[in-house]
């Protein structure tokens, strides 16, 4: 570890930490009382907020089987009736279009009985250009519907921004609910319904409303007695069964429950989060936006405000000259399996742990931090000790891709602003049988691969793999020899992915199977002395060779375990085996002039 700190990666996971307590996101509103995170759920990751360190994201998706979500239990301060204003606000970080179904990034409803009561976002198509057979989407509209019942079967009543959103990009959401009348009929749901005004604020902007709408909460005494329902954000709540799975990140959620916030505070939350450099943090004018009048402030807090910055439950922490920013949050695993240890990897720690990865939904992810946004050249390097199963492609380092559409282009082909079926990614993967590393963008792939060779799959051995970029040619390193390289051109960067050992950059495809360790990368190419070094001193630990009188006309010499000991009469000569070789020491008769050197077998 030494040896690759002195050579300053960007990134560099040891993979040996301890896990935390409990997975839970704290609440940090009124309430004081934490969500739960489920399923492939992961955080800490990318913030909202520009500039802003201290804050992050809940960061989910809905393909390879998924049911990630933090939730916490129904509690009354969070569901006031129909009555009560409120005021519900995120940050929205979409990484996929919609598929037709649309997806929950909120969901405070319930649906078990006869009769809907609460409130629900969904997200919709990112622009007008989508607009199109029902069955690709388009019928639903543009940007984000929020939802709320009417407590009276299925009925609802919407409104749907209508402002067009970026695919990999914030945008900043706020509801608020103005109740104007009680309707003087309960809902079916027995539940009081009021109209109101429901009014979407995108970017700091009003820019949808609804005058008129009914709504009856979501409340402790349910219609047909079964529990109350769930506060879920990344999909659907348990009372509405799971599933509508959101792909991308969610931050900073609050529920204002009693206030409604003013047009001017909410811009100045959108200007707040969107400068690097505000006069006051965000957080701040969050927990100060509803203290008004001469009560205590404690009592003006939000009472939910989430802000998804917990540690991550299995960390994996940076050593690399980014530190913290390029942290690691492994999903599904932890470092539960044995590493290259010594004796047989002589410069490793006896105990040295590594991540174990199944192929199937375990990975570990390092969002996408500017600094690690690297082009041109990079070193991505690794010890790995590859199942026998792999699919094809099995990615081990993944900076990417993003995949920007779930529309079916072959049968509908897309005028889209801005997605795309696939765009820059860079790698080090385990491919048709090759290991290959390499570039590529949405038309041309530039990389160097070699066949992996017998006994490297489920051969139980641990293999170092390194690859660089040095600004002309793409070159692979096998334990520490040159086994292929290719011209082309370098890394590419990659704004709207992110990095991943084990699988694709946001975690839902092309896992991995096998061990993985000592996970480094470089914004730079390192030179083959160094990799092969790397390799040598993680093999067999320190370099020395040592010669010394043992009396007798004889001389023990010393070199690394599991090294072969060679001796030639000239230093440039022809070496040969020394008899005895491998045990170390060794103490052999002093005779004229001998040069010895060690080689790995």
């Amino acid at each position: 570890d030494a040896l690759i700190r002195s050579h300053n990666p960007v990134a560099y996971l040891r993979l040996d930490e301890i896990a935390p307590g409990p997975d839970a996101a704290i609440n940090l509103g009124d309430l004081r009382n934490t969500s739960s995170y489920n399923g492939e759920a992961r955080h800490p990751g990318e913030s909202a907020l520009t500039g802003n360190g201290s804050a992050g994201s809940f960061a989910g998706h809905w393909r390879n089987g998924e049911n990630s979500y933090a939730d916490m239990p129904w509690i009354a301060q969070n569901n006031p009736d129909a009555s009560v204003p409120f005021t519900f606000e995120t940050w929205l970080r979409p990484t996929t279009d919609k598929i037709s179904s649309g997806r929950a990034p909120v969901n405070n409803r319930f649906t078990s009985g006869g009769n809907r009561t609460g409130w629900v976002i969904f997200q919709r198509d990112p622009n007008d250009s989508y607009l199109g057979p029902p069955a690709v989407g388009g019928s639903e509209g543009v940007g984000w519907n929020f939802r709320m019942y009417t407590g009276t079967g299925n009925n609802s009543q919407n409104v749907v921004s209508g402002v067009p959103y970026t695919v990999g990009g914030w945008q900043h959401l706020v509801a608020t609910w103005e109740p104007q009348t009680d309707t003087g009929v309960p809902a079916a749901a027995g539940q009081p319904a009021w109209t109101g005004i429901l009014t979407l604020h995108v970017n700091g902007v009003p820019v949808a409303t609804n005058t008129s709408a009914t709504y009856a909460a979501n409340v402790l005494v349910t219609d047909n007695a079964s529990p109350p329902a769930d506060f879920a954000v990344g999909a659907y709540n348990l009372a509405s069964g799971g599933g509508a799975e959101f792909e991308g990140n969610i931050g900073e959620v609050a529920l204002y429950n009693g206030y409604v916030l003013t047009s001017d505070q909410i811009s100045a939350h959108y200007q707040t989060g969107t400068n690097s450099n505000p006069g006051t943090n965000y957080e701040t004018l969050v927990m100060t936006a509803a203290f008004v009048g001469p009560q205590p402030q404690r009592t003006s807090l939000p009472k939910t405000y989430l802000r998804f910055n917990d540690p991550a439950y299995y960390p994996a922490a940076n050593s690399g000259t980014l530190g913290y920013v390029a942290d690691g949050s492994l999903v599904l695993t932890t470092n539960t399996a044995a590493g290259p240890q010594s004796p047989t990897y002589a410069g490793f720690e006896a105990n040295n742990a590594a991540l174990p990865l199944n192929g199937l939904k375990q990975w570990a992810s390092l969002n996408n931090p500017s600094g690690l946004n690297i082009s041109g050249q990079i070193t991505l390097e690794a010890w790995v000790k590859p199942d026998a199963v792999q699919g094809s492609p099995a990615r081990i380092i993944s900076h990417g891709p993003p995949n920007q559409t779930v529309f079916d282009l072959g049968t509908y082909p897309l005028t889209l602003t801005g997605a795309l079926a696939s765009s820059n990614q860079v790698f080090l993967k385990i491919e048709g049988g090759n290991y290959v590393v390499g570039s590529s963008d949405a038309t041309s792939t530039n990389q160097a691969s070699a066949a992996v060779p017998g006994g490297d799959l489920g051969g139980g051995n641990w293999i170092h793999l390194a690859g660089t970029y040095d600004g002309a040619k793409w070159t692979l390193y096998r334990n520490g020899v040159n086994v292929a390289s290719a011209a082309g051109s370098g890394a590419l960067s990659v704004s709207y992915g992110e990095w991943a050992v084990g699988s694709t950059g946001l975690g839902w495809a092309d896992n991995y199977a096998g061990g993985t360790d000592e996970v480094a990368i470089y914004d730079k190419a390192l030179s083959p002395s160094k990799i092969a070094a790397h390799y040598l001193i993680g093999k067999a630990g320190t370099t020395a060779l040592t010669i010394v009188p043992a009396g007798g006309g004889n001389v023990t010499i010393t070199w690394p375990a599991g090294t072969t000991l060679q001796q030639s009469s000239t230093v440039n000569g022809t070496y040969t085996t020394v008899p005895g070789s491998p045990v170390s020491p060794l103490t052999i008769a002093a005779s004229g002039a001998k040069f010895y050197r060690w080689s790995l077998p």
